[in-house]
């Protein structure tokens, strides 16, 4: 399969689940830390040390300063007239709101600050089965939808397998507004195309949340493309406009089923020369059962994908050897954002407003 293949086709051996499966010997674990003096790991687990201290501080004075607030919205709610109870509940609601934000805040940098345990078993199993290990990633450069979203984006516990193609599986994070999900965690698998594809997305049905995607961007609708028989009740293709056809060549009636099988509860982008299958919900990393997952994905969805495009043009450039993408195609269009509407709109009537008293004052 893809990724545990040599160059010169030559199988692998079967992976080794020793160090996921046991836990780290006390002994053992300090010698790890004494051996990482001076490399990347014990920079990140510094970095983390150093960002921890100030948020703990910074959230045991808000909690000390809100909470209290928060219990006298909530009994506001139940007392007094119906305005004020309205307003109670409003308030109650945005300052929830708010502590939610901060306590995923709270999470990430101060509770998972500096993981050893994680990292000794990770860079054990790591090294036994030849796998690049990266505990952390900075901002790491791909086009795929999840990496291009809010502050602070980064890459963890990251298994690299490059022995004759890129395949990468791991987990991100980044911190969005103050919404819904404020420090959203996906699990990721990325493999490397042989040729640059139109951007296109499989949108899951099948974990979709009340109010539609889980994914942090939404499609315009024009460019939902029909799918036959019963392969819509489980996916939503997009595709860029005039790339229909385009689509139809890469998503085959077999990889569809493949994807069904396979990545069913996972939203699937292709995107300039690479293939993602992305989780709403971290993978766990320790878990063996995610790495045979991941090798079922590679070995049959990502494997049909790779035939499918590996003879890909776009008949739009001057020829099939030109290994690019017009620019309609390129990337999904996205509607505009609703928050940048609603600013316009409120600004708009604050003028009209004004122009409106400014006129009455003149007039009197």
């Amino acid at each position: 399969m893809p990724w545990t293949r040599d160059k010169d086709n030559s199988v692998a051996p079967p992976r080794n689940y020793g160090a996921l499966e046991s836990a780290p010997d006390p002994q053992m674990l300090r010698a790890f830390k004494r051996a990482s003096r001076g490399s990347e790991l014990e920079s990140i687990a510094g970095r983390d040390l150093r960002q921890a201290l100030p948020v703990a501080i910074f959230m045991a004075v808000l909690a000390l300063a809100t909470i209290p607030v928060q219990f006298v919205l909530l009994a506001g709610i139940f007392v007094g007239p119906i305005f004020t109870r309205v307003i109670a509940g409003v308030l109650a609601a945005l300052v929830g709101r708010i502590l939610l934000f901060f306590w995923e805040i709270f999470r990430r940098d101060v509770v998972s600050a500096a993981p050893w345990k994680t990292w000794f078993r990770l860079s054990a199993f790591a090294e036994q089965n030849e796998i690049v290990f990266h505990p952390r990633i900075t901002n790491p450069r791909y086009a795929g939808t999840i990496f291009n979203q809010g502050e602070a984006r980064r890459s963890f516990n990251v298994m690299r397998f490059d022995r004759s193609r890129h395949v990468e599986i791991g987990n991100f994070r980044y911190v969005g507004d103050i919404g819904p999900r404020q420090v959203p965690e996906w699990g990721y698998l990325a493999i490397r195309l042989d040729r640059k594809v139109p951007n296109m997305v499989m949108q899951s049905r099948l974990n979709q949340k009340l109010f539609g995607t889980r994914l942090p961007v939404t499609f315009t609708k024009h460019q939902v493309l029909p799918l036959e028989g019963d392969f819509g009740q489980y996916f939503t293709l997009y595709a860029p406009i005039a790339y229909e056809r385009d689509a139809l060549y890469v998503f085959t009636p077999d990889l569809m089923a493949l994807l069904i099988d396979e990545t069913a509860v996972f939203d699937v982008e292709v995107v300039d020369d690479w293939m993602f299958v992305y989780s709403h919900k971290p993978f766990d990393m320790l878990s063996p059962l995610t790495y045979e997952r991941a090798d079922r994905i590679v070995e049959t969805l990502g494997a049909k994908t790779l035939r499918q495009t590996r003879r890909y043009a776009d008949d739009r450039l001057d020829g099939p050897a030109i290994d690019a993408i017009a620019a309609p195609g390129r990337r999904l269009r996205t509607p505009v954002s609703r928050v940048l509407v609603a600013g316009v709109a409120v600004y708009g009537l604050a003028i009209v407003c004004g122009v409106i008293a400014g006129i009455a004052q003149a007039s009197t």
